[in-house]
C-alpha cells in the first residue's frame, strides 16, 4: 500500500500498512519480533509509520512519534501496531511509558505480545490512562504468521523449525543421480529466498552439503545485507575438513556455521561445534540450544532423511512446499517424505490453517503441521 499524506485510510487499510511495515524487519530483528506502526491524524487520515528496523533500534511506535515535529498533531491521533506495545526495559524503555505522554484517542492492536513481561500489561496500562484500545479483527492468519515463531519462543523458550521443499507435482525432489535444478520456476525461487531472509538461520543434513555444496544465501535486492546463520546436520563429522572450502564459507564468516555433530574434532576448529551424543539427534533438545544462541526460527532445507526426522519427531511447525505441475516418476525420483513412516490415515500429518499462492504455473502450499 502507498503512503500518502493526509490520505484517509480505514482501519483494515491502516493495519494492512502496519503489518507491510512490520515485515520490513523481517531478518533483521531477531531474536526480537518484527514491529510495524501506523499513526492517523483525528480526522483519520495519514500521518507518518514506522517499523523496528533491526536489533537494538528504537521501536515502531517511537519511530513513527518521532517522525512527527508538531506534536498538536497527535491531538486525538490514533495509532495502529501490529504488536502491543512493550511494557518492560530491554535495550529500549518501555514504549508504553512514552505514548501515555502524548495526547491521541486510541490504539488498536494486531495481537498481544506472548512475552510474560509484556503480556496485556500494556493494554491494561494504557486503558487506565484513559486510551482506547482494542484488538484489530482484521488479518488474523497474517498475524499469526508474522508472530507465531515469537510466540513459541516466548511459550517454550525453543527455536520454531519450519520445512521447506520444491517437488514436482508427485513429490519429487530430485533423480538418484542428483538432478535437481530447477524443478520449480523462477517465481518459486523467488519467493523462497525471501523465506530464508525471514529466518534467523538455515538447516540442512550432511548430505545436502556434500552433494550440492550450497550457499544458502538470500539473493534478493530488498534483503542483501542478511547473511544467515547455517546448521548442518553431520553425525560423522564428513563436513569437518570441508567446510572452511565449501560456499556456505563464501558468502558468511566461520562463526555464523554450525555443525551438529556426535564426533568431536582432533584439531582447532573454525566453526561453531553443537555436540549431541545420540542419532537420530533430539531435535527438541537442538531447538532448545539454538535458541540459547539467540537463533529464534530455522528454515530447514534439508534432504528426504532431514526433512522426515522432524515430521517424525513432531518437531517441524510449518510447513513450506513449492511444487511444480509435472511429473517425474518414482524410478529414478526421490520423494521428499521417502523416510517417513505412517502406518495409517489415522496417524496422516495434518496441515491447518493452510494457505495456497499460484506463483505463475506453480502452486505454493502452506501450514502448520499438526
Amino acid at each position: 500500500m502507498k503512503k500518502q499524506l493526509n490520505k484517509k485510510l480505514s482501519d483494515k487499510e491502516a493495519m494492512a500498512l502496519a503489518i507491510e511495515e512490520a515485515q520490513k524487519g523481517l531478518g533483521f530483528v531477531s531474536p526480537n519480533p518484527p514491529v510495524g506502526c501506523v499513526l492517523l491524524n483525528k480526522n483519520r487520515e495519514f500521518l507518518s509509520s514506522g517499523f523496528y528496523s533491526h536489533y537494538g533500534a528504537i521501536h515502531a511506535e517511537i519511530r513513527a512519534l518521532n517522525k512527527i515535529k508538531d506534536k498538536k498533531l497527535l491531538e486525538k491521533a490514533h495509532l495502529f501496531v501490529t504488536l502491543e506495545p512493550c511494557f518492560h526495559f530491554g535495550q529500549n524503555p518501555p514504549c508504553v511509558n512514552s505514548l501515555i505522554k502524548y495526547p491521541w484517542a486510541s490504539l488498536t492492536y494486531g495481537t498481544e505480545d506472548p512475552n510474560p513481561k509484556t503480556n496485556r500489561k500494556s493494554i491494561k496500562k494504557l486503558k487506565s490512562k484513559g486510551f482506547k484500545v482494542k484488538k484489530t479483527i482484521f488479518f488474523e492468519k497474517k498475524l499469526q504468521r508474522l508472530y507465531e515463531a515469537f510466540a513459541l519462543n516466548m511459550k517454550e523458550k525453543r527455536a520454531f523449525f519450519a520445512l521447506k521443499t520444491a517437488s514436482s507435482l508427485d513429490g519429487v525432489t530430485a533423480f538418484s543421480h542428483g538432478e535437481s535444478q530447477w524443478i520449480t520456476n523462477r517465481e518459486s525461487r523467488d519467493l523462497a529466498h525471501k523465506l530464508r531472509a525471514d529466518f534467523s538461520a538455515i538447516l540442512i543434513g550432511v548430505n545436502t552439503f556434500l552433494q550440492d555444496n550450497p550457499r544458502l544465501n538470500c539473493r534478493r535486492k530488498a534483503k542483501k545485507n542478511i547473511t544467515n546463520k547455517v546448521i548442518v546436520l553431520d553425525p560423522s563429522g564428513k563436513s569437518f575438513s570441508l567446510i572452511e572450502r565449501s560456499h556456505l564459507a563464501r558468502v558468511r564468516p566461520m562463526k555464523d556455521i554450525y555443525i551438529v555433530s556426535q564426533r568431536k574434532p582432533k584439531t582447532k576448529y573454525p566453526f561453531q561445534l553443537i555436540h549431541l551424543s545420540d542419532y537420530p539427534f533430539n531435535l527438541k533438545e537442538l531447538s532448545y540450544i539454538l535458541y540459547n544462541k539467540n537463533i529464534s526460527s530455522v528454515l530447514v532445507e534439508g534432504g528426504a532423511e532431514t526433512l522426515s526426522q522432524f515430521l517424525e519427531q513432531k518437531q517441524a511447525q510449518r510447513l513450506y512446499c513449492f511444487i511444480n505441475p509435472c511429473l517425474l516418476g518414482g524410478k529414478r525420483g526421490q520423494y521428499w517424505t521417502e523416510s517417513l513412516n505412517i502406518r495409517g490415515l489415522s496417524s496422516k500429518k495434518q496441515l491447518k490453517s493452510v494457505e495456497i499462492l499460484y506463483l505463475n504455473e506453480d502452486l505454493f502450499v502452506t501450514g502448520l503441521v499438526f
